[in-house]
């Protein structure tokens, strides 16, 4: 369970697994991330207050992949296939990805590189048209 007492110790613990298990490590957790993000901020299909710990790690985790445009794959993966508890939540809607952005406390500039890595990588066209 992550909270805000455990959640340096956490993000360590899933660095390290990612660092050992590598690319699908990284999908699995990133998906779980955003899975429960996306139930605790938006529970009857509204966006909710962006304090939840687990979009906190998430926001860290995408950040990051951001940088690394040949790492912009493990991005598109978790919106193209979202957990399927949520995946009427992550729907491809033309709000979806600004819910994400405002979820994670994405800067303009975040907010920019996220949309173009979707809309350049996405094998769905529904998210590359709200992209």
């Amino acid at each position: 369970n992550l909270n805000k007492k455990n959640f340096k110790q956490v993000n360590q613990e899933l660095t390290q697994i990612i660092s050992l298990y590598g690319l699908e490590a990284e999908n699995q957790v990133l998906r779980c991330l955003l899975t429960e993000a996306a139930k605790t901020s938006w529970e009857n299909d509204r966006p909710g207050p962006a304090s939840s710990v687990h979009a906190t790690l998430l926001a860290q985790y995408l950040s990051c992949l951001l940088n690394h445009p040949a790492r912009s794959t493990v991005v598109c993966r978790i919106i193209d296939n979202p957990a399927k508890s949520v995946q009427k939540a992550l729907k491809p809607t033309n709000t979806l990805l600004s819910r994400i952005a405002r979820l994670l406390k994405f800067t303009t500039a975040q907010d920019v590189a996220f949309s173009l890595v979707l809309r350049k990588n996405s094998p769905k066209p529904e998210i590359v048209s709200f992209a």
